[in-house]
């Protein structure tokens, strides 16, 4: 989620600074074909895991459970992995206990292995800013392999700049991108060519059928329904894209 919040100072304490990334892993470097992997239902029975796994770098969103029975229409793979406040709260009570950060490392490498990066943009929202940090913390004193990047706040004002003189505008200072659109945003910028799976913000798909909001969950709310997005017009405009060539937005079945 990424919020248009009034400026505050934050100062970044010592040990955080230290477990940070001093430049970007992807300077000067094209990711190549990326996979960006959302958690709608509509990948449920799409068989679209082995195409998904088929690209240079495949991309997930808010550490999102990639193992059976949902293989065959996910894939398998995990280059990068974002995360926000709210997964971290839910699941692991932001990593507060010894037992909240040995689950965290047990998800994280469990389902998207050692040799991948995580991500998370803790400056856009205030509260986010220790809970977010600290991801950084305990990759490092685990001696894990994993690479923790944060978002810039400079970049996700700028994207909400950009995406606006393209015609999306968001009108009220409670809307926000979700972090599935503005990841697009990142991708496009560091892949030669970005293909989408599981982006549908619809309750039903194209015959009419019922599509969960998550395809890992049986009862859950979101999509039109959510009140932070406006997913219709994140849709239309990926739609727009798809249409023009500036990336595929796979909605059906892959075979």
């Amino acid at each position: 989620m990424f919020e248009r919040t009034r400026k505050r100072l934050y100062y970044v304490k010592e040990k955080h600074l230290n477990s940070m990334p001093q430049v970007s892993p992807f300077v000067n470097r094209s990711l190549g074909v990326c996979s960006l992997v959302g958690n709608s239902g509509i990948l449920t029975g799409s068989k679209c895991g082995q195409k998904i796994d088929s690209g240079d770098f495949v991309i997930r969103f808010n550490m999102p459970p990639v193992c059976r029975p949902y293989l065959d229409d996910i894939g398998t793979r995990t280059d990068m992995v974002t995360t926000i406040r709210d997964r971290m709260r839910s699941k692991w009570g932001l990593m507060q206990t010894g037992t909240g950060k040995k689950k965290f490392l047990h998800h994280l490498h469990d389902q998207y292995g050692q040799d991948t990066f995580i991500v998370s943009a803790p400056f856009t929202v205030y509260k986010d800013i220790e809970a977010l940090l600290n991801i950084a913390e305990v990759l490092r004193s685990s001696n894990s392999s994993v690479v923790p990047l944060f978002i810039s706040p400079i970049h996700v004002k700028q994207a909400i700049q950009t995406w606006g003189e393209l015609g999306l505008k968001l009108k009220k200072r409670k809307i926000n991108f979700s972090s599935g659109f503005y990841y697009t945003s990142v991708a496009l910028e560091l892949c030669d060519q970005v293909n989408i799976y599981g982006f549908w913000p619809f309750r039903t798909d194209r015959e009419g059928r019922p599509v969960r909001y998550h395809y890992y969950k049986s009862v859950d709310s979101g999509g039109l329904n959510n009140s932070w997005h406006e997913m219709d017009k994140e849709f239309e405009k990926l739609s727009q894209l798809h249409n023009q060539g500036v990336l595929q937005l796979i909605t059906g079945n892959c075979r």
